[in-house]
């Protein structure tokens, strides 16, 4: 998918990401589904919130026959829900996989795929694999000044604290107005149309920049990454909005006779196929879902809206500011989107509940 070969040490941090990712799923997603003998045990409490319904879906489309399939949980309405990755595992249950290996086995191998392209997408943009291997783990190890709470209680109890964490340190709701929950328990482990939504986007904005940068991108290539955009809203909608905003940004950014046949093969199946599946699968969709707050949630709790993110970004806050002073103009040009996204989910909520606007923060 990308050649490691023309930079000494590539493979090295190609590897050394990759490897270390492998070891931290392996150690917990065989954890996340387990059977015990009086039933079966979730192992994070967002799978055992998100999953109950995951499990619904997957477990439904095995055993439906109809299209478009039905809600399990309200007969006679269409599924109007993200269900391309419980597809997945429903797949797996009509081949006679056990329900728990059908949804953590797809969830792991996604989550290798996730580190595989945020690599790609990273080493592409930046052109160094050593700086795609650091913001690799930067992305997912994000968090802000929760740790802060983790020192004082570590201080309180010692080591044993490790035997039993007594709280989340990226989720103080209470204590700080900390919301901008990690990544991995938040969205990785919970959210399975994240884990596929997102690597779809990262290849898309990988062939976007390669096209601004003039760089040589097969008619095969963006009709693949189209036909996945197209998918979208069966397996993440807010990626297809990311997305929709990138195409339109680089388009505008590359506009010639030359680069109008590229962006046919991209944009056809793209338009067509989101059209389709957005009028089949959700016929409610609207402007009404969208809401004026500014600050998101940092008023909930009386803060501005600076402090609200020092406390839950911390030095990742001031990293993009850094990036004036170091990135290319082109990179800082077509970043642009990237900014407009932070600051239009600052002022809008795009969706019914106010917190799920991180994922177009992330």
């Amino acid at each position: 998918m990308f050649k490691l070969s023309k930079e000494r040490g590539a493979f090295l941090f190609y590897g050394i990401t990759l490897l270390f990712w492998l070891v931290v799923f392996l150690s917990f997603w065989p954890n996340m589904l387990v059977y015990e003998p009086d039933g079966l045990y979730a192992g994070w409490v967002h799978i055992w919130g998100d999953w109950s319904a995951h499990m619904s879906y997957a477990t439904s489309l095995a055993s439906q026959n109809i299209f478009p399939p039905q809600l399990p949980i309200l007969s006679g309405h269409i599924l109007s829900y993200p269900f391309g990755v419980d597809f997945i595992s429903s797949i797996l249950l009509r081949l006679g996989v056990d329900i728990a290996p059908a949804m953590v086995s797809v969830s792991f191998v996604l989550s290798l795929a996730l580190v595989w392209v945020l690599f790609y997408f990273f080493k592409t943009f930046s052109g160094n694999a050593k700086v795609a291997s650091i913001a690799t783990f930067l992305f997912l190890f994000n968090g802000g000044l929760g740790f802060l709470w983790f020192l004082s209680d570590f201080q309180n109890a010692g080591w044993n604290i490790f035997n039993n964490l007594p709280r989340a340190y990226t989720h103080l709701a209470e204590e700080a107005n900390i919301e901008w929950i990690n990544i991995i328990t938040s969205e990785l482990i919970p959210q399975r149309g994240f884990l596929l939504g997102l690597p779809i986007v990262l290849v898309n904005l990988s062939l976007f920049w390669k096209i601004f940068k003039k760089e040589d991108v097969g008619n095969w290539q963006m009709a693949a990454a189209g036909i996945a955009t197209g998918l979208l809203p069966l397996i993440h909608m807010h990626s297809l909005a990311v997305t929709a905003g990138f195409a339109v940004w680089t388009i505008f950014l590359t506009f010639s006779k030359k680069r109008w046949r590229l962006w046919f093969y991209f944009l056809l199946p793209a338009v067509i196929l989101s059209f389709i599946l957005i009028k089949i699968f959700y016929p409610q969709l609207g402007g009404q879902f969208i809401s004026f707050k500014p600050g998101w949630l940092a008023p909930n709790r009386g803060d501005d809206p600076f402090s609200f993110w020092l406390k839950n970004a911390g030095i990742m806050l001031f990293l993009p500011f850094a990036g004036f002073f170091f990135a290319a103009k082109k990179q800082l040009l077509w970043s642009v989107p990237f900014w407009a996204l932070f600051i239009l989910a600052n002022i809008f909520i795009f969706q019914p509940f106010d917190w799920d606007n991180t994922k177009y923060f992330t």
